[in-house]
């Protein structure tokens, strides 16, 4: 399947660094997170994270001129078990010191450097450019609709070592459901979302 930019699958959604005692706190917080190759469930639904690391210069790119630097962060979404779809998209963001990376959270915002994110059929990922992942991804549950969410974090310069946390918004998604190429919601319909937050190496 190929891989689909955030605009096209927006039917989906209804949607400086801290110092002292503060940064400290930030360290600690961050530490008791699960990293990469653990998974976090609420409500059903399930992340692993896969993987996450510093944007090649390529890939700092974007229609309002290169990122001085970025995250690509690779996570794994299950949508709770006999659900048609997978989970609705929200915001995603990164936290360094405990402090927003970069603003721009939602990757359909028309502000300069908003988030990209794309999203991969997950046997299709695993089998090509995320084959080095395959081993950490955790076994499919049964009667799930899973992806593969790759995310283009962009901002300022890093330093080495931050102490950084990526966390993604997915939300429930009770009454939905796929017709065709179309995802066909009731009047009314509203996920409700879900933060799952993780360590990023360092």
């Amino acid at each position: 399947m190929t891989a689909l930019k955030w605009s096209c699958v927006l039917s989906l959604v209804t949607a400086g660094l801290a110092v002292g005692p503060a940064r400290a706190g930030a360290q600690a917080a961050a530490a008791r997170l699960p990293g990469v190759g653990e998974v976090v469930t609420i409500e059903g639904i399930r992340v692993a994270l896969l993987g996450a690391e510093r944007l090649a210069a390529p890939d700092r790119q974007t229609p309002h001129g290169p990122a001085a630097d970025g995250f690509r962060i690779v996570w794994l979404a299950e949508n709770r078990p006999g659900a048609s779809i997978p989970p609705a998209l929200g915001e995603v963001e990164v936290l360094l010191g405990g402090r927003l990376y970069n603003p721009v959270t939602n990757a359909a915002s028309s502000k300069p450097f908003a988030p990209g994110i794309v999203i991969h059929d997950v046997a299709h990922f695993l089998a090509g450019r995320g084959a080095t992942l395959r081993a950490i991804a955790p076994s499919p549950r049964p009667q799930v609709v899973a992806v593969i969410l790759e995310c283009f974090i962009y901002g300022g310069p890093l330093a080495a070592g931050s102490d950084a946390v990526g966390a993604i918004e997915l939300g429930t998604t009770e009454g939905a459901r796929r017709e065709g190429d179309r995802i066909v919601h009731p009047p009314g319909w509203r996920p409700t979302f879900h933060w799952f937050r993780f360590r990023l190496p360092g």
